[in-house]
């Protein structure tokens, strides 16, 4: 079965050097990894950023303001789309992040595709991040930075507003649809295993949109040991094509 996987998309800004009068040398050391992963679905992308102390000692950031880190989106003109920090105000007071020894910190934003002129059109596009950190352990910190590009979906004009609740095998899918058939299609994978085979659910037609809610059992013994459980929903063409894929995370293993 086809797979929609509209997650791709990757960031990263680039930043000059923070230089301090009277700091020590930079010094960020191998064991400080910063890195986004963009997650662009049919609604909205989500960036989570990461930043990983990968050393066998602790590590103290230092940060100027409040403001912890940027992320931006470029079209392939390079012209700015989406900067996290515009119309924010962000407190002008240090701020610190410690980290023990192998400890992972995540941090998660949301943008709804709207730019100066609506949503942007289906493409690629490139993401940037800067962790905003100018100090490490009292040392001056060079720019901790990352950078990827993501493919953004068209929108999707027969399910919206989507959401999944549940664990262990159990979950509830809610939303809105505008169906054109009358009926639509789901089925469940892992990414290695179709959890569940194509199941067409009936809907009234009409054009308008329409609540519709549907409960998803998987055996607990079937359920992955790592991975992400996704469901696909979708119509089909007059022809048999999958057309207006839909993907839903029901959860991470």
């Amino acid at each position: 079965m086809k797979k929609f996987s509209f997650f791709l998309v990757f960031l990263v800004l680039v930043s000059s050097p923070l230089w301090t009068m009277g700091a020590e040398s930079a010094d960020n050391g191998p064991d400080l990894h910063f890195f986004v992963e963009p997650i662009a679905g049919p609604e909205k992308v989500t960036f989570e950023l990461v930043l990983r102390n990968g050393g066998s000692t602790h590590r103290e950031l230092e940060f100027p303001s409040a403001q912890l880190y940027e992320i931006q989106v470029k079209d392939r003109s390079g012209k700015e789309l989406y900067r996290y920090s515009s119309g924010k105000t962000f407190a002008q007071a240090l701020q610190k992040v410690r980290l023990a020894p192998g400890e992972t910190i995540s941090w998660k934003e949301t943008w709804d595709y709207q730019g100066e002129t609506g949503r942007i059109p289906e493409g690629e596009y490139k993401v940037m991040a800067e962790l905003k950190a100018n100090k490490a352990n009292s040392k001056q910190l060079k720019p901790l930075v990352d950078e990827k590009e993501m493919f953004v979906p068209n929108e999707n004009l027969i399910f919206r507003q989507i959401t999944a609740s549940g664990k262990k095998g159990v979950y509830k899918v809610a939303g809105s649809i505008r169906p054109g058939a009358g009926h639509f299609f789901y089925t469940v994978e892992d990414g290695h295993h179709e959890q569940i085979g194509e199941t067409k659910v009936e809907v009234e037609g009409g054009g308008d949109w329409q609540a519709f809610s549907l409960e998803i059992k998987i055996p607990a013994e079937e359920l992955p040991e790592s991975g992400t459980l996704i469901l696909h929903l979708y119509e089909r063409s007059q022809e048999g094509s999958i057309i207006h894929g839909y993907p839903v995370i029901l959860e991470r293993f």
